[in-house]
């Protein structure tokens, strides 16, 4: 009986486990395939799309070619505007800057002074003797 059951188990296995590998390496094949395509399809994808930016950039600027008067002069006034703008911030800048290097000149010769200066020279002898004078 068990060498019956092996027999069958033997049969069948041979018989189910051949076209298994078969279906088996035929759905591989079938999976590389879809990559490869899916990868050729995405490479053409990406030209394409190069393709179709270059064309919308070459119509946008075949249209800056043939504006009208006004949208010409529209944006040259914006342009100016935005140039105006420009200007009057770098000449707030600079002003800022100039306040501050005279600020700091200022304290340069100010610091330059109390540290040249002779002891008494404005007449805090007297007040320091007269305090020490005080405390004694």
């Amino acid at each position: 009986m068990q060498d019956s059951i092996g027999t069958v188990f033997m049969v069948m296995t041979s018989i189910v486990a051949i076209p298994l590998t078969m279906i088996t390496f035929y759905l591989r094949s079938l999976r590389e395939q879809n990559q490869s395509w899916q990868s050729e399809f995405d490479r053409r994808m990406s030209v394409v799309e190069s393709g179709v930016t270059q064309l919308r950039d070459g119509f946008a600027e075949l249209e800056r070619d043939y504006a009208t008067k006004e949208e010409w002069l529209r944006e040259c006034m914006y342009a100016r505007r935005m140039i105006q703008q420009l200007l009057e911030s770098t000449v707030r800048l600079e002003t800022v800057v100039d306040k501050e290097k005279s600020k700091v000149s200022h304290m340069q010769n100010w610091s330059s002074i109390a540290a040249n200066r002779e002891p008494g020279e404005f007449g805090e002898k007297d007040s320091i003797q007269d305090q020490r004078e005080g405390s004694v």
